[in-house]
């Protein structure tokens, strides 16, 4: 099709489509539209999404998924799509571009972005077939997107905004083989805003209503926090994604730290949430449930309780006690004793950055060789 031009109601496609037959097709796609509205296809599929749906039988969350391994080589496929705007039943995206090349066996996007109501995405990854098993790559960044928006209002005036970056490298033939196998990092930057308590709670089924509740004990006695910065930092590893140096959220009346790790092999995690009140608010430890908290289980069964480890009963309050609780000790002075825990935070994640970017320039193992 030399020359495409469609139009369906409000929607409209142009560009063409060209296709060279062989023992692997050729095919180069190139599509341009103002306006592609999905409004009723996504409204009936919002209808059938079921919610809160129990994990399945094996009791994993992340699939035994099989992957396309052997499909990457009987197509070369060459795309340009330039989207004005694609229109939701809830959202939209705009200034959609997505350029890639799929060629001999190995996928390679070379540029995917696009722009929400509030906020915009960019990435590029490749893929490519390997000893049955699919190698990949990517890197993914989100700027200014906002937290706390009710699907399809407006109202994001005073949300706070965060900053997202993910890069990840990864082999497997089934998803949960990718899981495992994952190296990489995520980073998480948080601004200013006011969220409405209420709204951040039905984002979240009733285990993390529970948990946010146990951490944040005003959630529920007043209709907005009152967010001063948030940074949250997770290496990752053959899988084991450490919370390390943590992640830190400000309000204006407390400050909150998180540790731990998750096994995306095992599905086990071990996470640990300190509470601490900022001074001169006139909070006292009392007003707190459970200044420790931990969450231990499985992804698929979290389980919430005080620390044990770091943490005892004792008048009505929770006291920090021996063994571990210098690590609790240490971290409310590493992170609560500073004026500026989000910046202290981000400084520590940046200069682990720069560490394994080091590293990888010196000691990059070939492509492929992964267990």
């Amino acid at each position: 099709i030399p020359q495409l031009d469609a139009r369906v109601a409000s929607s409209d496609l142009r560009g063409s489509i060209r296709v060279a037959f062989a023992d692997i097709p050729q095919i180069r796609l190139q599509l341009d539209s103002e306006l592609l509205s999905l409004e009723k296809l996504m409204a009936s599929a919002d209808e059938e999404t079921e919610t809160d749906k129990p994990p399945p039988s094996d009791g994993r969350v992340i699939p035994q998924l099989a992957l396309p391994v052997d499909q990457l080589g009987k197509v070369n496929l060459e795309t340009r799509i330039r989207i004005a705007e694609v229109r939701g039943s809830r959202n939209s995206l705009k200034d959609i571009e997505i350029d890639s090349i799929l060629r001999d066996g190995k996928l390679t996007v070379n540029r995917l972005q696009a722009t929400a109501t509030e906020g915009r995405i960019v990435a590029r990854f490749e893929a490519r077939a390997q000893d049955n098993r699919i190698l990949t790559r990517g890197r993914l960044e989100a700027k200014d997107i906002v937290l706390g928006k009710k699907p399809g209002g407006d109202g994001a005036t005073g949300l706070p905004k965060l900053d997202l970056q993910l890069e990840f490298d990864s082999a497997g033939a089934t998803l949960r083989e990718l899981a495992a196998n994952l190296d990489g990092h995520a980073r998480l930057i948080g601004g200013t805003g006011r969220l409405p308590n209420s709204r951040f709670l039905n984002l979240f089924g009733s285990f993390y209503e529970e948990l946010i509740s146990s951490i944040n004990p005003f959630i529920k006695r007043e209709p907005y926090t009152a967010i001063t910065c948030f940074a949250a930092y997770a290496d990752i590893e053959n899988g084991l994604a450490k919370i390390n140096p943590g992640a830190v959220l400000q309000t204006d009346k407390l400050n909150m730290f998180a540790g731990g790790q998750i096994d995306l092999n095992s599905e086990r995690i071990n996470l640990r949430f300190d509470t601490s009140p900022r001074s001169g608010i006139g909070i006292s430890v009392a007003d707190f449930i459970n200044p420790f908290v931990g969450v231990s289980g499985t992804l698929a069964r979290p389980q919430l309780g005080v620390d044990p480890e770091n943490a005892m009963f004792e008048g009505g309050f929770a006291v920090a006690t021996g063994g571990l609780s210098i690590v609790a000790k240490s971290l409310f002075n590493r992170w609560f004793g500073a004026a500026d825990p989000c910046a202290r935070l981000e400084q520590q994640a940046q200069d682990l950055l720069q560490q394994k970017q080091e590293q990888r320039d010196t000691d990059t193992p070939p492509p492929g060789n992964r267990n």
